[in-house]
């Protein structure tokens, strides 16, 4: 217990995140699994999938339907910023890959297109989530999560680790691009 300079005693401990710090974590997460992911080049398959600016649209709509949906998720069940590791990333995986879905479903409407291709998408659901998975949302959401609780936690050093292993994975291969004679 705590006692406060007025004399009352408080049970709150301010020992684990809180919401605040989740919410932070999580908007500046998404901007480290960007980062991530475009040193990785993980987005080269959907960069040819969905071409101009459809890709910006779909990237930027993911992000925030992410950010929003673990935001909420942080908020409604409070439990979840106490999760283990490897929950937090099944956590994670899922709800990239889900937010990835609605984030395809959303982006013809976005585009002016309307909600024909949506409504089009649901007649054949194991192309949507093949398509879904094809999206990387999935790794996203994982990214997003571990940074999210690593920034939670003020583990800090993991994210400069996580970030230098993707500089390193991106360099060995330019590396073996250049010295194989591949493009870049």
């Amino acid at each position: 217990m705590i006692e406060s300079l007025s004399g009352v005693t408080s049970n709150h401990r301010f020992e684990g995140p809180n919401a605040q710090r989740w919410l932070a974590s999580i908007w500046i997460s998404l901007g480290v699994g960007f980062i991530a992911v475009e040193l990785l080049d993980l987005n080269r398959f959907l960069r040819t999938w969905i071409q101009g600016r459809a890709f910006w649209v779909y990237i930027i709509s993911y992000l925030l339907v992410l950010g929003i949906a673990l935001s909420v998720s942080v908020l409604v069940v409070p439990q979840i910023q106490k999760l283990v590791t490897w929950k937090m990333l099944i956590f994670g995986v899922g709800i990239g890959f889900l937010g990835g879905l609605l984030a395809i479903l959303v982006n013809p409407l976005l585009l002016g297109k309307g909600l024909t291709p949506s409504w089009s998408a649901w007649k054949d659901p194991v192309q949507l989530l093949v398509a879904g998975g094809l999206s990387m949302g999935w790794v996203y959401g994982a990214i997003v999560v571990l940074a999210s609780q690593s920034l939670a936690n003020r583990s800090y050093w993991r994210l400069v680790y996580f970030l230098c292993a993707c500089v390193g994975v991106r360099i060995l291969e330019l590396a073996l691009n250049f010295f194989v004679g591949g493009k870049s």
